[in-house]
């Protein structure tokens, strides 16, 4: 039997590439497949100008708030983002939050940019419209509450982020829309598990290539390569966002589909055990549980 011919893919720049077994491939195709993950086809979302201003505004050394709250305001979607997330009972106001800027001070700058990215993410998962991707922003979304306060009960607050629940698998719905196009060119070549299959072999490449591309922080590659599996990460990475995407990740699948986790721990789980989590600090992150599922129901 002959050896499995295997072709390269490199993601945006040589730096990145992922390797795939042609002969899972229908022959048809294997060209439209390397042309497509060599970049040829392959156009990652752009970020707007204006989320672009904001995130930065976000991240000044001394942030404006009133310009903050201005670029926020010019966008209605995200200002009832924030405005849910202010007054969400996870982080339990003690009178109602009705504007941008009290709203940032409750929140700080760090989550008003990751919902900015959060909002970014459901336009794109709206645009594609198809029921595979729209499940999977479903789950980003969960897990990104539950990113968040993970980081708000481990502390330090200011550093709590929806991006390690957000933005862990991105790659994953990125590469079936696009194989979803692909399977336009060459019709009837591609079913649903053989789109699955690539999607996995991709994902990570892709998303990494996202983040480069958004000029996110660089701490979020780590939780893309290794959310799923820290063991194979170096002594010398901070796996503590891969932590909390892991733990995020399974809260969200117990959120939208409690069989699916059924036999699990929660107190035994490897990812709350590295996290150094108690019985009550778990139970206060259920608290969260209904601010997921509204941010679930978004996505349709």
């Amino acid at each position: 039997m002959p050896h499995p011919q295997h072709i390269s893919l490199p993601i945006g720049d040589a730096s990145e590439s992922a390797s795939i077994d042609t002969s899972s491939l229908p022959d048809a195709l294997v060209g439209p497949v390397l042309e497509l993950f060599s970049g040829k086809h392959l156009d990652l979302p752009i970020m707007p100008t204006s989320v672009a201003r904001l995130i930065l505004a976000c991240g000044a050394e001394c942030p404006d708030l009133d310009e903050i709250s201005g670029l926020v305001e010019c966008d209605p979607s995200l200002t009832a983002h924030i405005l849910m997330m202010a007054n969400s009972a996870g982080l339990a106001p003690q009178s109602a939050i009705q504007d941008i800027g009290s709203a940032t001070r409750r929140l700080g700058t760090r989550a008003i940019a990751d919902l900015a990215v959060s909002n970014l993410m459901q336009s794109f998962a709206m645009a594609r419209d198809h029921r595979r991707t729209l499940q999977l922003f479903s789950h980003a979304s969960v897990a990104g509450v539950f990113a968040y306060k993970l980081g708000r009960i481990i502390g330090p607050a200011r550093r709590a982020s929806l991006l390690p629940g957000l933005l862990n698998d991105i790659g994953r719905p990125i590469a079936i829309g696009f194989l979803h196009d692909l399977r336009g060119i060459v019709p009837g070549s591609l079913d649903e598990s053989a789109i699955e299959f690539l999607a996995e072999q991709l994902h990570e490449a892709v998303g990494i290539q996202l983040v480069r591309s958004w000029n996110l922080p660089a701490t979020l590659e780590p939780v893309i390569r290794y959310h799923s599996r820290p063991e194979e990460a170096g002594a010398e990475i901070d796996l503590r966002d891969a932590h909390i995407a892991q733990l995020a990740n399974l809260l969200g699948a117990w959120t939208l589909d409690p069989e699916s986790t059924r036999g699990v721990v929660l107190e035994e789980h490897n990812a709350a055990v590295a996290l150094g989590l108690s019985s009550g600090q778990l139970s206060e992150l259920l608290s969260v549980v209904g601010e997921a599922r509204l941010a679930a129901a978004t996505f349709g």
